[in-house]
């Protein structure tokens, strides 16, 4: 089997790999919606390269040097990673220096901060098939993951859900959001910043206003793991995870719910998934979803959403929450996906110039 699409998934612990191929390549794709993509399966099946102590030149080399191995005659490749990036605009893609790196902006501690994944990734010679290289933020490719694994049966949409709209919201070392209709993904002149949103501090907070140098009391210096760290020093993250009736995640909770509220009031989406390593300590989606229903009314204000919070807030599809185990990785498969659909995108251009 000759693989041509591949998706490339960066967190802050490792880079995972998936690689497929389009069963139809020659009938035009617009949207997820369009898309028919048959997975690697055994010894080709997903590639974690994890971090530890290694550079990120030598992990993105072996990732390289796998993608070449596996798949000689990738045409589409998409890199999904955290952000913010000084440029993904498509115009940008061919001779910007800009389009894939990461600004310096972004927390001190982050491995790829004013690196570009796409020089990365191509290293310094030219692939064998000359790929195009497409750039998405994490969650949105996230987010397509999620809903191709919640709306479809192998690929095919369910009756009624194709125009679905879904959220997926990642609380880590940083804290961004997705939003995605049947595969398209929601831009602006760049990708949300979510995690950028004001909003109320606890009132056990007084006094606290987060890690962001920029915005103070926003979300993401609230609520991601270096506001944690610093509003309960000298406990670590991963002490705290270890308390979860530790009071602090009621005030987690409570931010992370105003996150969710945004997210309602903005897009109105069938579902919220969270991701992300916050999120794994027991107990928090409930808490979450608790003060979701107290700090937005839901007992009284009955417009939206229609479903109760333990549907509408849920857990990201590779968790293992409750008791209930998610085998997947929405990141990994959204990134393919995306992939397929810019190389039809591409075609389709050529023709027209």
């Amino acid at each position: 089997m000759t693989f041509d699409l591949a998706g490339v998934y960066v967190t802050d612990d490792r880079v995972d790999v998936l690689i497929g191929r389009d069963r139809n390549p020659g009938v035009a794709k617009y949207r997820l919606a369009d898309l028919d993509i048959e997975l690697a399966r055994g010894d080709h099946e997903q590639r974690h390269v994890t971090f530890g102590g290694d550079s990120v030149e030598y992990v993105f080399k072996k990732v390289r040097q796998w993608l070449l191995d596996t798949a000689p005659h990738v045409r589409s490749i998409a890199i999904a990673s955290y952000g913010p990036f000084e440029s993904i605009a498509v115009a940008d893609r061919k001779d910007s220096e800009r389009y894939g790196r990461l600004q310096r902006t972004t927390t001190a501690n982050r491995r790829l901060s004013g690196k570009s994944v796409v020089d990365l990734l191509r290293g310094q010679k030219s692939w064998p098939s000359r790929p195009l290289v497409t750039v998405v933020p994490d969650v949105t490719a996230a987010a397509i993951g999620e809903l191709y694994h919640r709306h479809t049966d192998q690929g095919k949409w369910r009756k009624g859900h194709k125009d679905a709209v879904l959220v997926f919201m990642k609380v880590s070392i940083g804290l961004g959001a997705g939003v995605v209709r049947a595969g398209e993904p929601w831009y602006g002149k760049l990708h949300p910043e979510f995690g950028q949103l004001r909003v109320t501090i606890h009132s056990d907070d007084a006094g606290f206003d987060g890690t962001c140098v920029y915005h103070k009391s926003c979300l993401e210096g609230l609520a991601a793991v270096p506001g944690i760290e610093k509003r309960y020093a000298p406990a670590t993250f991963e002490q705290l995870v270890a308390q979860p009736d530790h009071p602090c995640w009621d005030r987690q909770a409570f931010y992370i719910a105003q996150g969710c509220i945004a997210a309602t009031s903005l897009w109105v989406p069938g579902r919220i998934v969270i991701g992300g390593r916050v999120m794994k300590v027991k107990g928090l989606f409930e808490k979450v979803r608790s003060a979701f229903a107290e700090l937005h009314n839901t007992a009284e204000y009955k417009f939206y959403p229609e479903m109760e919070p333990r549907e509408y807030i849920t857990w990201d599809w590779e968790f293992d929450v409750d008791g209930i185990e998610g085998p997947g990785y929405p990141g990994t498969l959204g990134a393919l996906c995306i992939a397929g659909i810019e190389a039809r995108y591409a075609m389709e251009r050529e023709k027209d110039t």
